[in-house]
């Protein structure tokens, strides 16, 4: 499970570099179009926007992947092991259910985009993918978050 993991986290790497490094490209285009010729790269927000899906998107599942969120962890580190360990099964459950449910919604929300057949107003390009691929992220996360539940779990609270 560990190395199916590991390798979708690659895939998600790259995909972010790759969408972080078009739009640097497609920014520079734009400004240098739009100051030096005085032609802008039609449609350069609509691409950014879908872009900043794959960024953003992919991201989240990489920070979970190794549980690279900001945590502040104050109060934890004055507890003793037992009610310390609660504390991780709980917040790691809150997260699993939390991520679950947005999974679930956006599921849903993205049938419901590719029904109506939403387009970009300027270049119109179908946003049902994004929408997909927004979906499909917020699975892997969850995926992520019950990886760490049940590590959690085993650790359990021990007496």
């Amino acid at each position: 499970m560990e190395t199916v993991l590991g390798r979708i986290a690659w895939l998600m790497r790259r995909i972010a570099e790759i969408s972080m490094f078009s739009m640097m490209c497609l920014t520079m285009l734009d400004v240098a179009g739009r100051y030096l010729f005085n032609f802008p790269v039609i449609g350069s927000v609509e691409l950014t926007e879908l872009l900043m899906v794959a960024v953003i998107f992919s991201g989240i599942a990489l920070s979970s992947s190794v549980r690279g969120h900001v945590t502040v962890d104050l109060i934890a580190m004055a507890l003793d092991g037992r009610v310390r360990r609660f504390q991780r099964l709980l917040g790691e459950g809150i997260s699993l259910v939390i991520m679950a449910m947005l999974a679930v919604v956006s599921w849903s929300k993205a049938a419901e985009v590719a029904d109506y057949g939403d387009r970009t107003a300027v270049l119109l390009i179908p946003i049902a993918p994004a929408a997909y691929f927004m979906a499909a992220m917020l699975t892997l996360t969850t995926l992520y978050h019950l990886v760490d539940f049940v590590a959690a779990l085993r650790e359990g609270v021990k007496r």
